[in-house]
């Protein structure tokens, strides 16, 4: 016989759907199945779900704010759940909420610059022993759209990571962007 749960039998292919809903702050909704496979171990399939909505307002021409808010389960590859879909030790879905706001301007037609915060928080029970339960975010940049094709920008970022076993890592970052869009 096969000691395996009845759910890692699953021979149901991955399932993506994704549902817009047409409105100002534009609602999104995400169904799917998430297989995760330990080779010649164990295989799970996890109930992925998400609900989430995008906002953008500019009241004036050169100024506006915009952001995001989610929640749902196993969205990692969505990159939610600080990069978390699946509890490696149980293989159960992590739940994660979180969201992001940002002030911008736009200085000339081709410089715009963004201040921002960002946060993506995990149950912290459905986390692995050795898995992120918090991530927080502090962001500044500016942007040079050179040309309809070629932006060049720059951030200063403060990021907050906190772990389920009590460790935090903390730290600065200074990022450079070179974009050729075609």
């Amino acid at each position: 016989g096969n000691n395996k749960p009845r759910h890692c039998l699953n021979r149901l292919p991955n399932f993506v759907r994704w549902m817009r809903f047409v409105s100002p702050v534009e609602p999104l909704l995400l169904l799917r199945w998430l297989r995760s496979t330990d080779p010649l171990v164990r295989q799970a399939v996890a109930d992925v779900w998400g609900v989430s909505t995008d906002f953008y307002w500019k009241p004036i021409d050169r100024l506006g704010i915009a952001g995001e808010l989610f929640t749902g389960q196993a969205l990692g590859t969505c990159n939610a759940g600080v990069l978390q879909g699946i509890n490696a030790d149980t293989l159960e879905g992590i739940e994660a909420s979180g969201g992001w706001i940002e002030l911008f301007t736009y200085w000339t037609q081709c410089v715009h610059s963004h201040v921002g915060y960002g946060i993506d928080d995990p149950k912290n029970a459905d986390v692995a022993l050795t898995g992120r339960t918090k991530n927080e975010t502090y962001f500044a940049n500016t942007l040079w759209d050179i040309n309809p094709t070629f932006r060049v920008g720059f951030e200063l970022a403060w990021r907050e990571t906190e772990y389920r076993a009590g460790l935090s890592n903390d730290g600065v970052g200074f990022h450079t962007q070179f974009q050729w869009a075609f």
